[in-house]
């Protein structure tokens, strides 16, 4: 990863894991050429999208659970 980061020239880099009934179930990855730290607000909206893209997913994993 550390060769992609170095080849694709990013300066910050931010994973919000998305979470479903304490499993990991993806993450939302986000990264910037231009700035060299993700400001807070930008931390918070991601988190905000990433709980409602959980929120979409978990039924659907419910039922093919279930299924």
């Amino acid at each position: 990863m550390t060769d992609l980061i170095r080849k694709e020239k990013l300066t910050a880099i931010a994973v919000i894991p998305m979470k479903h009934r304490g499993e990991i179930i993806g993450s939302l990855n986000f990264a910037s050429h231009t700035t060299d730290r993700i400001p807070q607000n930008v931390c918070n909206f991601l988190e905000s999208v990433a709980l409602q893209v959980v929120n979409y997913i978990s039924p659907l994993r419910i039922a093919a659970d279930l299924g």
